[in-house]
């Protein structure tokens, strides 16, 4: 779950792969244009194609890069198989068909936050118990990106009581709501928080999952709770401060306050000035939230002025 126009996830979509190649081919006769939209992802460090042409995804690459991928086949059918099941998976919740272009960009955004939510377990691993047999199996179904195996031994590893219940709960949960399984998510961010309740990446994808569901007092409560934790760990002008405030900014939003929303928009642009100058995503971010608040409002000549502004400095970025 990510709320696009507004970008306030709790990490960078596409930290995992940062330099990201979007075109599109056109090719045919007789006037009649298949398109086939192409995008790059990095596995393992090595530059792979995602395409998708009549509704179909595929993966590939060099001949040579693909030699350093180890158990290459097994990953990126997994891969494919994931990616192939989530949209149709989003079909089925909008109840229509996607384009191939509307598809391919959910299949590069989805795989995008899948590497790196599995680049994530790989760190995790590395903290735990080798000898252990569940650790092993863990760690084989990574390597072969085997995602539904990976959330049924994160289910077991919850069963056992030790000290990381509470990380193995949010990864659980971040790899369900990849998957748009939001109620099982949502239960899981909440016993991350209830094991350690002031961690604010917690409260935050408890608030974000709670905001999705509709659930906009209790997105309040876990985003002021995550506002308090920030504040006292980094101070006024930090950006996870920042990012604290544009959650309570939607949160009200959302729930039609435009002024509170504002007020908080305003304090996150503030703190934003500060740590990055002018020209930067995240204060082109605060003023994009402040212009949809005040064109929800009516204010449109308002919401015109964040806007532009927002765009003058995403051009330059």
């Amino acid at each position: 779950m990510r709320l696009v126009l507004l970008s306030i996830a709790l990490v960078p979509w596409f930290a995992f792969a940062s330099n990201i190649n979007i075109e599109q081919e056109l090719k045919g006769n007789l006037g009649i244009q298949v398109g086939i939209n192409k995008g790059t992802i990095n596995v393992e460090g090595v530059p792979l194609q995602i395409a998708v042409n009549n509704g179909i995804v595929n993966i590939t690459g060099d001949p040579k890069d693909l030699e350093r991928i180890e158990n290459y086949k097994i990953k990126v059918k997994n891969l494919e198989l994931r990616i192939a099941g989530y949209v149709k998976k989003v079909q089925e919740i909008e109840q229509r068909q996607l384009s191939d272009a509307e598809a391919y960009q959910k299949a590069l955004a989805y795989s995008q936050e899948l590497l790196e939510k599995l680049d994530r377990l790989e760190s995790r691993i590395a903290r735990l118990d080798e000898q252990h047999e569940l650790t092993q199996k863990i760690k084989d179904a990574k390597d072969r990106y085997d995602i539904p195996e990976i959330k049924h031994l994160l289910k077991e590893k919850q069963k056992l009581d030790d000290k990381q219940a509470a990380e193995t709960a949010f990864e659980l949960a971040g790899f369900q709501e990849l998957d748009l399984e939001y109620s099982d998510a949502y239960e899981n961010y909440q016993k991350a928080v209830l094991l350690e309740r002031n961690n604010s990446d917690y409260l935050n994808a408890a608030g974000l999952m709670a905001l999705n569901l509709g659930k906009l007092d209790k997105a309040l409560a876990y985003f002021e709770q995550a506002l308090v934790s920030d504040l006292k760990t980094f101070g006024e002008d930090h950006p996870s401060v920042a990012t604290d405030r544009n959650n309570l900014g939607w949160a009200w939003h959302a729930k039609g306050n435009y002024d509170k929303a504002i007020a908080y928009y305003e304090q996150a642009l503030a703190s934003d000035l500060k740590t990055f100058g002018e020209d930067h995503p995240s204060v082109a971010r605060d003023r994009n939230n402040l212009g949809l608040a005040w064109h929800d409002k009516g204010e449109y000549d308002k919401a015109i002025a964040y806007y532009e502004q927002a765009l003058a400095s995403d051009l330059k970025t």
